[in-house]
């Protein structure tokens, strides 16, 4: 026979008294699992794997499952920020929404600054963790905007975690400014921080090309006109300075211009960033060798 944590395992990381006991547990039995810390009772009635992670569990005190950026990270997608709001996909039938901390606690009588609930008209059929991730990324333009929905939407093309289907699913719910931009987003970018500058050139209406191969260089994240280079680096992979002077001046000897920006300089100072871009494009660096 399974143990309490496999049989949970099996249902997705999360199980009702119910569900273990139809599986032939005992009341006895799933105390002891939760009790001895292999198995996290996570709301009268439920328990859970402890790998979902604390995030779920705490979706699931407040009655619902992860949405928004909160599922989004969960997915792995590329996020600006950690998410400091808890945000919690709740069916508009749900009732008694608990604290993320304690259930024992109601959200209604004790609000939580942390948490944002999202109603939703699904019920919490299906994956247990965390809403589709096309309704995450839907979830991410109406509530974080657009500069947050194109790079989660990039991140999840990028990695292959949203088909043309989905896509056409999705734009079809967005307002149409954030179709727009929606319709524009690809898997090409390699980080969020290249996504947030390609949507800037976007919205400049400057013509790039982007991973675009250089003979004797290698790819670079964007290519504007024939010359000029925009190099990005990305908030996991901070540049090596010197692997990064070696590509400068392999550039250079190519007969190109290069501008490099840092995680933080694109993300809190984009205006220096576009001011950057649009004086080397006055000064025609993308044209003249």
């Amino acid at each position: 026979m399974q143990t309490v944590i496999e049989t949970i395992r099996r249902r997705g990381g999360i199980a009702s008294t119910g569900e273990l006991l139809g599986a032939g547990h005992t009341r006895a039995g799933i105390f002891q699992a939760s009790t001895g810390g292999g198995v996290w009772r996570i709301r009268k009635g439920w328990y859970a794997d402890p790998s979902v992670g604390a995030d779920v569990a705490r979706a699931w005190r407040v009655g619902g499952r992860l949405d928004c950026v909160s599922a989004a990270e969960h997915y792995g997608l590329w996020v600006p920020e950690r998410p400091d709001l808890l945000h919690v996909a709740v069916p508009v039938t749900s009732s008694r929404l608990r604290t993320p901390s304690t259930a024992r606690m109601r959200l209604s009588e004790t609000p939580d600054a942390s948490t944002r609930v999202h109603w939703t008209g699904s019920s919490l059929q299906g994956d247990r963790v965390a809403v589709p991730v096309v309704d995450a990324i839907a979830q991410v333009f109406r509530c974080g905007g657009i500069n947050q929905g194109f790079v989660v939407l990039e991140s999840a093309a990028s990695l292959g975690k949203i088909s043309r289907a989905e896509l056409s699913q999705l734009t079809d719910g967005l307002s149409v400014t954030a179709q727009r931009w929606a319709r524009l987003a690809a898997g090409l970018s390699q980080s969020g921080t290249e996504s947030l500058v390609k949507l800037m050139l976007l919205r400049l209406g400057v013509a790039f090309r982007q991973q675009v191969v250089i003979p004797g260089v290698g790819r670079v994240d964007f290519l504007l006109g024939e010359h000029l280079v925009v190099e990005v680096d990305s908030k996991q992979h901070h540049s090596d300075p010197y692997a990064d002077r070696k590509r400068d001046a392999a550039l250079s000897i190519v007969g190109k211009r290069v501008l490099r920006f840092m995680y933080s300089q694109v993300v809190y100072e984009s205006a220096e960033v576009e001011a950057a871009i649009l004086s080397a494009l006055a000064r025609l660096d993308h044209r003249r060798a």
